[in-house]
């Protein structure tokens, strides 16, 4: 009781919670002194607010029990150093991709080495990864590689038009870029990459038959900066731990399923 109250003290909705517990009942074995409590209050003094802890929690709630202080300082330290990264900029980081305190880091320069050689300057991938973290963890082959290539190839936008929405790697290019470009193209629409990307189905219908295009930063109804399909391997910690992500929509929240465990969806 102790430890849930802790959690749900940080924002975290007790219906949230209780599903977290569901999945993931060995979170109550955590030692609420040594770990849980240390660990939050790392992210408190590191600049992470307490909307962004709930944010961090419900995304990824194993961090409860683990030992950040090595991996914040290193984190940190290469996010600013390598990356680019303001100093300012990294706890948003940190909440937006709570993972990012246990990437393999050569694996993840991957990543900022095939934007940089796509086109995008470093300061323009830094702002990219300020925006989109996820950046740092998607597959290449996967996901940013064959986006990228639909991008130029097939609808003749820019490099430019990633670099003000990085969150287009995120979405689906089967299921979700794709049908939506088609149906734009059809109708002769010429609207940006978050125009018919960060909304609902329902939100896109009205869009494609409204007279005008609004503005995106007037989308009510977009889907928020943190939901995310994404798509291919991530490579977090130092012991080579392979593990897919997907979207938990109804939560909004990045789940993370080691796939040499049983996942299921």
């Amino acid at each position: 009781k102790p430890k849930v109250d802790f959690i749900v003290s940080y924002g975290v909705p007790k219906s949230i919670v209780a599903r977290i517990l569901e999945v993931r009942p060995y979170i109550l074995g955590f030692d609420f002194d040594d770990t849980m409590k240390p660990t939050v209050d790392c992210l408190v003094k590191a600049g992470v607010n307490k909307e962004g802890i709930s944010r961090i929690i419900t995304q990824y709630p194993d961090i409860l029990g683990r030992d950040i202080r090595k991996q914040l300082s290193e984190k940190t330290k290469w996010l600013v150093g390598e990356i680019k990264i303001s100093p300012c900029n990294v706890p948003r980081v940190i909440e937006k991709l709570p993972q990012v305190l246990f990437i393999k880091e050569d694996l993840a320069m991957e990543r900022v080495d095939y934007l940089i050689d796509s086109g995008c300057c470093r300061d323009d991938v830094a702002k990219m990864v300020t925006e989109c973290p996820q950046l740092l963890a998607l597959s290449i082959g996967q996901a940013i590689d064959p986006s990228l290539k639909f991008l130029t190839r097939d609808m003749k936008r820019s490099i430019e038009e990633i670099v003000k929405f990085p969150s287009y790697f995120t979405y689906d290019l089967k299921s979700r870029i794709m049908p939506r470009h088609k149906m734009i193209a059809l109708r002769g629409i010429d609207c940006s990459l978050e125009w018919f990307l960060n909304c609902s189905d329902q939100k896109f219908k009205e869009r494609l038959e409204a007279d005008y295009i609004e503005d995106d930063d007037n989308d009510d109804e977009g889907e928020s900066d943190h939901v995310f399909r994404m798509g291919g391997a991530i490579y977090i910690d130092e012991e080579d731990e392979k593990v897919d992500a997907k979207v938990d929509v109804s939560t909004s929240a990045l789940e993370i399923n080691d796939e040499f465990n049983t996942a299921s969806d």
